[in-house]
């Protein structure tokens, strides 16, 4: 199954063995970490896109050096951990001060403060040019202004080594444009994501995501009005590419 993919419901994923039991592997782990006073944010909407992530990191695993992690915008979430607990090296950036402090206690408390880090934020970010095997960034680009986009996919581009992955996950559809600018097509994702980036595109471009008509989109949520007046249902999907650095 390719990574790259705009979801038309959860469950075509969840419900297949290797989803199911990396959610669980997930859940075991929150738990533990919470023993631990490691309290995380339970955010179930995001089971889909962690164990997507999860597995295809697995994948690459076996066929590609994945030592140095960046998690842009991770928001303190489990994924951090997870990878530092399997011997990466973790740096989250994060323009959250309350973010970024929870990590540095969190990996004192968990005897990672040499594998997870979260340095202040800054342009460039306080990575090496080229010493990063793999980026991942969940759910972060539809909160990019475009013209904050090119400096992303800069800095991707110039902390990545040669062949190293950028695996990102974002909110696809017309309902989440109340979050910020998401995308909306498959053309859109061709040409302001994938040849914005500079990166190359592994695998194929996903299909438009076919929905039940009557259904939907799968996530839904409430939101106001641009007036404040009023409540309307956004209701958009998750969508996740795979690019790589090219050799420089």
């Amino acid at each position: 199954m390719s990574f790259n993919r705009l979801v038309r419901r959860f469950g075509d994923d969840l419900a297949t063995a290797p989803y199911a039991a990396q959610v669980a592997e997930l859940r075991r782990t929150a738990t533990a970490l919470a023993g631990r006073g490691v309290v995380l944010r339970a955010d179930f909407a995001r089971d889909w896109e962690y164990a997507h992530v999860l597995l295809r990191v697995a994948a690459l695993a076996a066929e590609l050096p994945l030592q140095r992690v960046v998690d842009f915008g991770g928001g303190n979430s489990i994924l951090a951990y997870v990878l530092a607990q399997r011997g990466c090296d973790v740096t989250v950036l994060d323009s959250d001060a309350a973010v970024r402090a929870a990590v540095a206690q969190h990996a004192g408390v968990l005897g990672l403060h040499e594998r997870l880090h979260a340095p202040p934020t800054a342009a460039p970010w306080p990575v090496a040019e080229a010493s990063v095997d793999l980026c991942i960034s969940i759910s972060v680009f539809e909160s990019l202004l475009r013209r904050e986009r090119a400096a992303f996919f800069a800095e991707v581009r110039r902390a990545l080594r040669d062949g190293g992955r950028l695996l990102m996950t974002f909110d696809y559809g017309v309902g989440a444009r109340w979050i910020s600018d998401p995308v909306v097509s498959r053309a859109g994702l061709a040409e302001d994501v994938v040849a914005a980036s500079g990166l190359e595109l592994v695998g194929p471009l996903p299909d438009e995501p076919d929905f039940d008509p009557e259904i939907g989109p799968p996530v839904k949520a409430l939101v106001r009005t641009m007036d404040g007046h009023d409540w309307i249902c956004a209701a958009y999907t998750f969508g996740a590419l795979e690019l790589r650095r090219l050799v420089r």
